[in-house]
This record gives structure tokens, C-alpha cells and sequence, in this order.
């Protein structure tokens, strides 16, 4: 299974594993690290949007582990590869016996509705009961656009006619669906991080549905498009400093250099990432396997 994943993510990556490729070609051969060396190392790594604070912290990680010398090129690979994976968080994307009510977040544009619809037959083809919020009220066509992916994956869709403020869309779709399905992905306007009405709208909606369930929402993710690369990482903190993120999912991943972002966000933020997008599929939506990534973005697959 990890395999097939990590073809897949090769496949969907391969202009952020060439970089990646590049970067830790620098040190292949070395038998002691040099200043020089380095400094290419470092400069290849923020060439792959690494970040130059992190790519900072993974020189340390090096100088310590190597401060004697370098024993064979494996050996500074697999220590590339500890570092990287032991910077996301683990998480469970599958969940309790009970209506857990995801709610996904995100700026215009990011691909939440599409992501909601790619969840949904996800958590279907698991044999899970699956309901949609339309919490999205001001993008035109938007609740058309639930409902497609709702009738594509047999979703079943919460909405009381008439009803166009989010807060009290949530609060009746959450109220209709307890006890009647397994998840509940609940979709919400885009907007920017900056916006603070509307920042402050998300926590109004977070409240409401604790009223009928004090757990709810039970996680609340972030869609986050992985090809702004470091871009993305002001607008993911500002989210989860304003409303609380439990959970990352990540699109838009393939055909990107900027892959490397993804270690950043997941440092910043330390919430698990549950779901990348790697392509247009629906079967493109796959659930985060760290050791699969970082292996395939290092070029490890056997």
C-alpha cells in the first residue's frame, strides 16, 4: 500500500523531488561536511520552497549528527528523511462511532467544495454514512455545486430552504444529521485570512454547533493550495491563531515545485496533514503517509 502511494505521489511530484534531488545531490559523496557544501545545500533547499528557517534547522540536524564525518551517503539520506517525517504531526482520518462534523476552511480558490465532494467518496468507498452543510452562502452556485458532488457519492444534504445565514445553516444541518450519518463536511465561504468579520463568522459557526453537540465541530481542517508554496504558510497560521485548526489538507500538489512548503506548514502549524491533492481525480485525494512522502520526495521508493 505504501508503495502504490508513494508511486503516485512521484508521479504528482516530480518537479518537487527533482528539486529535492538536487539539493541533497549536493552532499551525495562527501565525507565531512564543508561550509562551502552547505551553503549550496541551503540555497537548493529554498529553491524547493523549503524555507530558510527550517532548511536552518535541518543544517543543525546535520552538523550534529555528522560532526565526526559521514560515513556513506546513506547514511546522511536517512537522516534527511528522519528529520523531514518527524515534523508532521500523526492524525486519524477516520473516525469514532459517532457523527463527527468536519469543518473545512479555506481562502477563494483553494478547492474546498471539490475537496468536500473528493472526501465524501472517500469516507463512502469506507462504508461511512456521509452528510454535507452548505455553509457557503455568498459564492453563486456554490450550494450547486455541494449538491453535485452530494448526488455524484450519495451524500446526503443538510439544508433548511431559506435559511442564508451560515451560523444558523450549521446549526440546522448539524441538528438533522446527528445519529443520521457517520461525518458531516460541512463547507464554508472563502475568505481571506485577513478578513477579521469573517474570521470572526467561523467561530460564531463553531459556537452554534456546540450547542448541539459541545465536541462540535469535532475537527476543523484547512484547504490549503500547495502550489503558492510559502505563500501559503501566513494565511495557515492566521487561521489557526483566529479560529483553532485540527487538521490540513493539502491540493493542487501536482505539477508543483513547491511540495517543500508542505514541511513548513506542517511545522508552523503542528496539526496533523490528513489528505493531499495530487491531481483532478477523485482518487487523486489520498490520505497522508509521511514516511511515503518524505520517501518518494527523496527518491527512496524501492
Amino acid at each position: 500500500m505504501i508503495r502504490s502511494i508513494t508511486q503516485r505521489v512521484q508521479r504528482a511530484l516530480g518537479n518537487t523531488q527533482r528539486s529535492l534531488s538536487r539539493a541533497v545531490g549536493v552532499l551525495r559523496g562527501l565525507k565531512a561536511l564543508d561550509e562551502d557544501s552547505l551553503a549550496l545545500f541551503k540555497k537548493k533547499m529554498i529553491e524547493a520552497d523549503m524555507g530558510g528557517a527550517l532548511t536552518d534547522q535541518l543544517i543543525a540536524h546535520l552538523r550534529k549528527n555528522f560532526a565526526q564525518g559521514i560515513e556513506n551517503d546513506a547514511a546522511v539520506v536517512n537522516c534527511l528523511k528522519t528529520f523531514l517525517v518527524n515534523l508532521f504531526v500523526p492524525g486519524q482520518a477516520l473516525f469514532e462511532d459517532k457523527t463527527n462534523v468536519v469543518m473545512m476552511l479555506g481562502v477563494n480558490g483553494v478547492g474546498k467544495t471539490t475537496t468536500i465532494g473528493k472526501l465524501s467518496a472517500y469516507y463512502k468507498k469506507k462504508g461511512m454514512l456521509v452528510g454535507v452543510a452548505p455553509g457557503d452562502t455568498y459564492r453563486a452556485a456554490a450550494f450547486e455545486q455541494l449538491q453535485h458532488w452530494a448526488n455524484a457519492t450519495e451524500a446526503v444534504m443538510f439544508h433548511q430552504p431559506g435559511v442564508s445565514d451560515p451560523a444558523a445553516v450549521m446549526y440546522d444541518a448539524l441538528q438533522c444529521a446527528q445519529d443520521k450519518v457517520d461525518v458531516l463536511l460541512a463547507d464554508t465561504a472563502g475568505r481571506m485570512h485577513g478578513a477579521h468579520n469573517l474570521m470572526d463568522q467561523l467561530n460564531k459557526m463553531k459556537r452554534v454547533m456546540g450547542k448541539i453537540d459541545a465536541h462540535a465541530p469535532h475537527h476543523v481542517w484547512l484547504v490549503v493550495d500547495g502550489s503558492l508554496g510559502q505563500n501559503s504558510i501566513i494565511q495557515a497560521q492566521t487561521f489557526h491563531e483566529k479560529v483553532g485548526l485540527t487538521g490540513v489538507v493539502i491540493t493542487k500538489l501536482d505539477g508543483s515545485a513547491k511540495g517543500g512548503a508542505l514541511f513548513s506548514i506542517a511545522q508552523s502549524l503542528k496539526v496533523p496533514v490528513y489528505f493531499v491533492g495530487l491531481g483532478e481525480q477523485v482518487e487523486d485525494l489520498q490520505p497522508f503517509d509521511p514516511e511515503a512522502f518524505v520517501s518518494s520526495v527523496l527518491d527512496l521508493a524501492e
